[in-house]
């Protein structure tokens, strides 16, 4: 193990399209991707790959794992997340929570923010 502190705000599910959002970086720089395979574009397949980043992270951390993740008021992808990592051994040690406001994007309209704090 060999990092103190984690903090990863992970792909809302289904709140953008990144690959489209990011295509003309993709295209600037010449890098390429397999098409739709981001975390966050398929909703099945959502909850295991964040399984095997949590898993990642669980094999290097010695100290504390912050979670920030949008509210999702339909699918509930965040209290999901947040049983995830408790199921996979992190003890929760605090949640903040953030209003988001002023938001003017086309992208789906996130309420609140979810810091949710863990150690391993």
């Amino acid at each position: 193990k060999q990092c103190n502190l984690v903090i990863t705000s992970p792909p809302y599910w289904s709140a953008q399209n990144y690959e489209n959002l990011h295509m003309l970086s993709f295209k600037l720089f010449g890098l390429k991707t397999e098409n739709g395979a981001e975390i966050g574009r398929n909703g099945s397949g959502y909850l295991e790959d964040m399984k095997n980043v949590f898993a990642q992270i669980a094999q290097i951390l010695t100290g504390y794992f912050a979670l920030v993740i949008g509210e999702d008021d339909k699918n509930r992808q965040n209290e999901k997340l947040f049983k995830t990592a408790m199921e996979m051994g992190f003890v929760p040690v605090d949640t903040v929570v953030r209003r988001i406001s002023n938001q003017t994007s086309n992208a789906k309209q996130i309420k609140n923010e979810f810091i949710y704090i863990f150690k391993l």
